[in-house]
């Protein structure tokens, strides 16, 4: 088929065949008549000089009046049947100003004027038809295509004339054959989905030793002990030639001894009291990340992973890069964040950690960290594996959202840690953001200030 746009072939009342395009072939390659709405417009222009019925403004309105539904299908559906009640009346209001006018030269002034308004309009509605036929092909390049439950000819014309909406792409939770698809090679240059994606492989070695947050203000510490654990897996060949874990600090706890795994509880250590949070353990009020002004800031994740992320050794060369990336969306673009992140995690020396507002990213509740745990080519999502497994199971998140949710502010996104909430007096120290005005004299008497929210990006760089 030959189009100068896209070819829609309608079936009209008598059987026959007419498109919406400038010029084109039906599949048996005859040539199909070209109606456009420009086209309906020059056949009334001259049916109506022909017949002589524009006589005075008047006649303008009314044609004003009925060309507002020429975009309408029910309205052409009357036209082809000759039924259309509105033109009954508008023959008839033409018969009545000619007879009490008369006036030759009116008319013709007027139907210049129609003429005029009425190529105007047309032109704008190709527009339409262009604007609308660039959006249809941005939805099937995203894999997204418009569905209805309609499939007659006038819900096709109507879908292509309508207005592009602006609803946000949904969540995919990982509970079905769709979203488990998504972590198989979808590329188009792959054999669809026959292995497992480049992005996929840190969803598996997380997955390995990542535990539910131990309570609501844990997220941050349960990430940083999931990348921890997934990194016990990496080898790197040292100097002499062997293949061994590189400088790794991963903690034995008693109870898996003597097995290197880190927990919520043996993670803080004499470091992480110094650079990250004092006190741990005990409940709130006594537990630091339990206390105003709650959970841990990207500075604090920063460094509780630099304290186990060591490149003091002799024996091995490469070093521990940790990257602080906070996405102000006035410097920094999706494009640039996709980029960013899945080439982070198609590198086995690399893992991702994501602090966002969950809210803004379409789920209940507020700040969170989790890390990531693989990329989407063909849908252009992430996979959020979410500590808090209790709460929501991992899911994808178109690569816009998640932009969008990072792209928000943590209100003591940094602050006088870890020696300021040691002023704080014991009433203070149980008081929450329910509090109102008071807890805000605790954020302020703590130095916070607000930051934005971003993704943190590990690298052993050798």
């Amino acid at each position: 088929m030959t189009i100068s746009y896209q070819s829609i072939n309608v079936k009209k009342n008598d059987g026959e065949n007419f498109c919406l395009s400038p010029v084109c072939e039906d599949d048996d390659n005859n040539r199909c008549e070209s109606i456009s709405l420009i086209d309906h417009s020059k056949r009334r222009k001259e049916k109506n000089k022909n017949s002589n019925e524009l006589e005075t403004g008047i006649i303008r309105d009314s044609f004003d009046e009925i060309s507002d539904n020429f975009e309408t299908d029910s309205f052409w559906s009357g036209y082809e049947n000759g039924n259309n009640l509105s033109l009954v009346l508008l023959s008839a209001i033409i018969f009545i100003v000619g007879l009490s006018s008369g006036v030759y030269g009116t008319s013709i002034y007027y139907s210049n004027i129609y003429n005029s308004s009425n190529t105007q309009m047309a032109n704008k509605e190709v527009d339409l038809f262009e604007t609308q036929r660039k959006a249809l092909s941005m939805s099937l390049l995203l894999n997204s295509p418009p569905t209805s439950t309609n499939t007659d000819s006038s819900s096709s014309l109507s879908f292509l004339f309508s207005a592009p909406t602006s609803t946000p792409r949904p969540l995919l939770y990982l509970t079905n054959a769709d979203a488990y698809q998504r972590l198989l090679d979808g590329s188009p240059s792959s054999m669809q989905g026959t292995t497992f994606s480049q992005y996929s492989s840190d969803f598996f070695l997380i997955s390995s030793g990542i535990d539910a947050q131990i309570n609501q203000a844990y997220c941050g510490t349960a990430t940083a002990v999931a990348i921890i654990n997934s990194l016990r897996f990496l080898r790197i060949e040292s100097k002499n030639g062997v293949s061994s874990n590189p400088v790794l600090d991963v903690p034995v706890d008693n109870v898996y001894a003597p097995y290197p795994y880190a927990t919520q509880k043996d993670i803080f250590n004499n470091c992480t009291k110094a650079l990250v949070i004092k006190h741990t353990g005990g409940g709130p009020g006594v537990d630091d990340i339990l206390t105003p002004p709650y959970g841990l800031s990207m500075p604090q994740l920063s460094n509780l992973l630099q304290c186990h992320l060591n490149s003091d050794s002799s024996n091995i060369q490469g070093y521990w890069v940790i990257e602080s990336h906070y996405v102000d969306n006035t410097h920094l673009t999706v494009g640039k964040m996709t980029f960013d992140i899945k080439n982070a995690i198609a590198d086995p020396n690399s893992r991702v950690l994501v602090n966002y507002d969950r809210a803004t990213a379409g789920q209940i509740g507020g700040g969170h960290w989790s890390p990531v745990g693989s990329y989407c080519e063909l849908k252009n999502s992430f996979l959020i594996i979410d500590v808090a497994k209790y709460k929501y199971p991992p899911v994808w998140i178109p690569a816009e959202r998640l932009f969008s949710a990072m792209a928000t502010y943590d209100s003591c996104g940094t602050w006088n840690f870890p020696d300021g909430q040691d002023t704080l007096t014991p009433k203070e120290r149980f008081m929450s953001p329910d509090d109102g005005s008071a807890y805000d004299d605790i954020l302020k008497k703590l130095g916070c200030q607000s930051t934005l929210r971003g993704y943190i990006i590990v690298t052993w760089k050798s």
